[in-house]
């Protein structure tokens, strides 16, 4: 099943803000420009009239034209200025002025309109992100362990010993598990934090994470590369491992047993679970035989899921 896809007004692009900017944009140029380009005015004395062709006599004669200029007008009281009537009227340049500054007031505060709205459009996307990431957590797997892990060990007497490690492995979500798959391992105190990391690294690739870096196994992991499916309140599902390894390295040691889970969930989103038990902390509870397994202490560290460490999931695609 794939996730639904959220198709709410709130995810919506407001792509018509950078179409309002460019409009206002353009039109405050446009009042600049003409500004600009506006003609110089003359003055009436300095008009001359249309040339017209010389006019003739009955005998072809030319008669005589009037002069081409028109003459100023007389200085009289009516008209004591000759020079006032091309000067633009005061409150016509400060009719221009305020136009100007309108205009600029109005292109700013559609600016700042345009970014008030694109900030809360951002914060309607993240709500709409976050609630959506809570519903499909709530509604998801998490698979775990049951019980601590079994260990079926030969005699520390020998030189070389084998153990299986028995995992039981539940779905505690609400959704089905896919691909499950769990890998144990055992540590000597000091190298746990790296030995569950190359565990979680060995079958990270099973549900399509990328290792944190490159590991190799002398087991033959990819016939199990399929895993298993869990669903909601299934009968705990049984699965494991073998180890081996020197006698001599875990006797009178501190040893853990650790792994790693992974699986997808209903989302085909990919998951995974450390897990971490020791033999004991105290002196007397350190591997002397083989009954030193029988009982394991859960960890106070190293016990996590992707869900303590998950980053960010609810990132802002910017608007086209």
């Amino acid at each position: 099943m794939e996730p639904e896809t959220d198709l709410s007004l709130s995810s919506r692009r407001p792509s018509a803000l950078p179409g309002l900017l460019g409009v206002l944009s353009f039109v405050f140029g446009a009042l600049l420009l003409s500004k600009l380009k506006t003609p110089i005015r003359q003055s009436r004395n300095s008009i001359s009239p249309d040339a017209k062709p010389a006019e003739k006599d009955a005998n072809g004669d030319n008669l005589v034209t009037p002069p081409t200029h028109v003459p100023p007008s007389p200085k009289t009281a009516e008209s004591p200025c000759q020079c006032c009537h091309h000067k633009t009227p005061r409150w016509k340049i400060w009719h221009d002025w305020l136009m100007f500054l309108a205009t600029v007031g109005a292109v700013a505060a559609a600016s700042i309109y345009a970014g008030i709205t694109h900030h809360m459009w951002e914060e309607m996307q993240k709500q709409t992100c976050v609630q959506r990431e809570s519903a499909m957590n709530s509604e998801r797997a998490w698979v775990g362990l049951n019980q601590t892990p079994q260990i079926e060990i030969t005699p520390l007497t020998q030189k070389e010993f084998t153990a299986q490690i028995g995992i039981q492995l539940q779905n505690f979500g609400k959704g089905p598990a896919f691909n499950v798959f769990a890998q144990g391992e055992f540590a000597v105190h000091g190298h746990v934090k790296e030995t569950i990391e190359t565990t979680c690294n060995l079958i990270f690739p099973f549900v399509g994470l990328k290792p944190t870096k490159p590991v190799s196994s002398n087991e033959d992991l990819s016939k199990n590369q399929w895993g298993q499916m869990i669903f909601p309140n299934q009968i705990p599902l049984n699965t494991g491992n073998s180890w081996s390894g020197n006698s001599a390295d875990i006797l009178e040691q501190e040893i853990f047993v650790v792994g790693c889970i992974v699986y997808k969930d209903q989302f085909q989103r990919p998951h995974w679970t450390e897990f971490s038990y020791s033999t004991g902390p105290l002196l007397t509870q350190v591997v002397r035989n083989a009954s030193s397994f029988s009982r394991l202490y859960v960890s106070s560290a190293n016990n996590y899921t992707d869900d303590a460490e998950k980053k960010e999931s609810c990132p802002v695609t910017q608007p086209r």
